[in-house]
């Protein structure tokens, strides 16, 4: 119950995602932290692991509470975080080449080898 009245405390969206996330965030620092004070080579694994989870944990809230909202505003455009899709230019309208040059291509010459 505390839990949940600290997360809807936060002032703004993005403060209460984070706050819903930061658990799992603490935990996973915590046994990373413990890795590497015991020696081994696993903590840095684990600490970035920790920050991936806190990173899907974040984008999963989000886009469940607010990305239908950010669609509606602003339509037409990738949502946040995601690339921008460039549609391919149709060959038609490429500009024409006009070199000279010959063309070669990327791939090796082919060669003979006989056997060995």
């Amino acid at each position: 119950m505390v839990f949940a009245v600290w997360i809807f405390v936060g002032s703004t969206p993005d403060a209460r995602i984070g706050r819903a996330c930061e658990p799992a965030q603490w935990i996973g620092h915590a046994v990373g932290s413990a890795a590497m004070a015991g020696g081994t080579d696993y903590g840095q694994s684990i600490n970035g692991g920790s920050n991936e989870l806190d990173y899907h944990c974040k984008l999963a809230i989000w886009d469940y509470f607010y990305a239908d909202e950010w669609e509606k505003a602003h339509p037409g455009q990738p949502l946040p975080g995601q690339p921008r899709v460039v549609a391919p230019v149709p060959a038609a309208q490429q500009p024409a080449t006009t070199s000279t040059e010959a063309t070669t291509s990327s791939q090796p010459a082919a060669t003979a080898t006989g056997p060995n």
